[in-house]
């Protein structure tokens, strides 16, 4: 039920922008706003992972409580459960292939969630990333870039690689017996 207004009301603003009306009405605002609110979960249909080595599982999803779509005002803030508010469910399915071969009897984990919050999905961010708590996203560390230039100035072979937030040596080069490449130096160095 909560779906289809949901849906419905996503359609009448959609319709509403296309034929220059008022988006919503403050009733339907309000209503729209109580159902998305970021604060208790809502029951959605939560797909079930697949074991590997298979194609599907039977049945494929499960009616839990969810964070999942909820609407958090702040932007870029997402709609999370909150720490600790997680409950795991293991169910049995059939986990199948598509080479005809017999369905296996396997168990799969999927989350429930207790209570949500709004907050930045903070992830383990890799190498020289770091979490950047306004933006909410894996950035690269602003000094690294600065390095990487005075290497450039003192002679080393190195570019900047925003991409992979490192400093790279412009070539790769095979060195002598005795000798390796140093990515730090870019150059052959002694094996010590």
């Amino acid at each position: 039920m909560v779906m289809k207004i949901v849906l419905m009301m996503a359609v009448v603003m959609v319709l509403g922008h296309v034929t220059g009306q008022k988006c919503v009405n403050s009733l339907e605002y309000i209503q729209l706003s109580k159902i998305t609110k970021c604060a208790n979960p809502k029951s959605i249909l939560v797909q079930l992972p697949v074991p590997e080595g298979f194609d599907y599982v039977t049945p494929s999803v499960v009616i839990l409580p969810q964070c999942k779509g909820l609407s958090c005002s702040d932007f870029p803030e997402q709609c999370l459960p909150k720490s600790g508010q997680i409950k795991n469910h293991t169910y049995e399915v059939y986990a199948r292939s598509r080479n005809g071969t017999q369905p296996v009897c396997a168990k799969v984990t999927v989350q429930e969630h207790l209570a949500c919050e709004c907050r930045c999905d903070e992830r383990a961010c890799p190498g020289n990333w770091v979490f950047n708590f306004h933006t909410c996203k894996c950035e690269c560390a602003n000094d690294l870039e600065e390095e990487c230039k005075t290497r450039q100035n003192k002679g080393y072979g190195v570019m900047w690689s925003p991409r992979m937030c490192s400093c790279k040596c412009d070539t790769d080069e095979e060195c002598d017996t005795g000798k390796k490449w140093n990515r730090n130096k870019c150059e052959c160095a002694a094996i010590n």
